[in-house]
């Protein structure tokens, strides 16, 4: 009967050498792509974002990303998505709750203003917001 070796059991050979201590790179994550891909659009705009580009610029191969992103359309989604949570994060917390003294028509211009500002200031996500069909959670919530 073979007996299977456990990790407490060493093997000898190269097989079972222990791998080096190389530098390691930060794990991957859905946030750390979007980041990236945020950081590329705002220099440069859509037409430098590419998969492998994104890639490159994170340190890993084109296969790792669509572990976390299905395409580039899912990936200006979740961009979009992600700045609208930055308008969100940027309004006062009145606006938020709707609870103020000033009226709804002051409020929802204040809303209004800091959108607009902040899609002036980044044409790809006025572009995506236009031509996108779907609403992400910080969308929804402005």
């Amino acid at each position: 009967m073979a007996r299977t070796p456990s990790a407490a059991t060493p093997g000898f050979g190269p097989a079972f050498a222990a791998r080096s201590a190389g530098p390691t790179r930060p794990a991957l994550s859905q946030q750390a792509v979007v980041t990236a891909a945020i950081k590329i659009l705002d220099a440069e705009g859509p037409a430098a974002l590419t998969f492998r580009r994104l890639a490159a610029d994170l340190g890993v191969g084109v296969a790792s990303l669509y572990w976390h992103v299905a395409s580039k359309e899912v990936l200006l989604e979740l961009a979009l998505d992600a700045v609208a949570g930055e308008i969100y994060d940027g309004l006062p917390s009145s606006a938020k709750t709707g609870r103020t003294s000033r009226s709804w028509r002051t409020g929802l211009r204040d809303v209004a203003v800091r959108i607009y500002d902040e899609l002036g200031r980044r044409g790809w996500a006025a572009e995506q917001q236009l031509v996108s069909r779907d609403r992400g959670p910080n969308q929804l919530r402005i």
